[in-house]
């Protein structure tokens, strides 16, 4: 799955799931763009961590310094949980796909279509194994 730049940043320091963690658990605000409100999040890294700092505990502490190693003194803006949730849906869909449940049942499951379930499929490019990336779930 291609995430966005603001991700993609992120989940090479740190890897996919723990970026996806960490983006689920960071403080959401609104912004009006174009008419329309946005959720957004956004976070200042320091450039170091100790044992009880916020990010350590949503983290762990050496992923945490990983984080303020790669990102120290900036603010990121990574774009929101939506993303994230798509590809941990995708990647279920992708397993259940792997183990033979028909299309037809798995699109039950997640309140979607047969053919959205064939096009997240053939979109993996594996015929239903993991996504491209999703390797460290």
């Amino acid at each position: 799955m291609n995430f966005p730049a603001s991700v993609q940043e992120i989940i090479e320091v740190i890897g996919v799931s723990e970026t996806a963690h960490l983006i689920k658990n960071l403080p959401t605000y609104r912004e009006n763009m174009g008419g329309r409100a946005v959720e957004r999040v956004i976070l200042y890294v320091p450039k170091s961590v100790g044992p009880g700092h916020r990010l350590a505990n949503i983290l762990g502490l050496e992923t945490a310094q990983k984080l303020c190693a790669g990102f120290g003194g900036e603010t990121l803006k990574p774009a929101n949980a939506n993303c994230i949730e798509r590809w941990e849906r995708n990647t279920k869909i992708l397993r259940m796909a792997n183990e033979g449940v028909p299309s037809r049942i798995i699109a039950r499951s997640f309140d979607l279509t047969d053919r959205q379930i064939r096009n997240i499929v053939r979109r993996s490019g594996n015929g239903g194994g993991e996504l491209r990336g999703a390797n460290d779930l």
